[in-house]
C-alpha cells in the first residue's frame, strides 16, 4: 500500500492517537486489510477510528483528484488544515464517534 499512511502520521500527533503506528502501515497489501486491521486493533474506539480513518481517506482523495485534473499542489499543512476543518464539520453534523477523538486535538 505504500509507507507512511498518508496524511495520518501528523493526525496522530493532533490528536495524540500514540498506539497509531503509521510506519507499520507499509505491510499492507490491500485497503481492506489496512483498514480492518486498524480499526479492530482499537475495539474500544473503533467506531472514532473508522469515521477519522474515513474521514482523512476522503480528504486525501479530494486533494488527489485537485492535483490530478487541475493540476494544483497542495502544501501537506494546508491539507492538515482541511482534515482539521472537515473533522469539525463532522461533528457539527452529528460525528459524535469522531466527536470522542476530536476534544482533545
Amino acid at each position: 500500500m505504500g509507507g507512511g499512511g498518508g496524511g495520518l502520521p501528523i493526525v496522530k500527533d493532533w490528536l495524540q492517537l500514540v498506539d497509531f503506528d503509521p510506519d507499520s502501515w507499509s505491510d499492507f497489501d490491500d485497503v481492506e486489510h489496512w483498514w480492518t486491521t486498524i480499526a479492530f486493533a482499537h475495539e474500544s474506539q473503533r467506531k472514532s477510528i473508522a469515521s477519522l480513518l474515513m474521514l482523512v481517506t476522503w480528504v486525501l482523495w479530494k486533494e488527489r483528484n485537485t492535483g490530478t485534473f487541475n493540476n494544483v499542489s497542495t502544501m501537506p499543512t494546508i491539507i492538515f488544515d482541511k482534515i482539521k476543518l472537515e473533522s469539525r464539520t463532522w461533528v457539527l453534523a452529528g460525528a459524535k464517534h469522531l466527536c470522542t477523538l476530536i476534544l482533545g486535538g
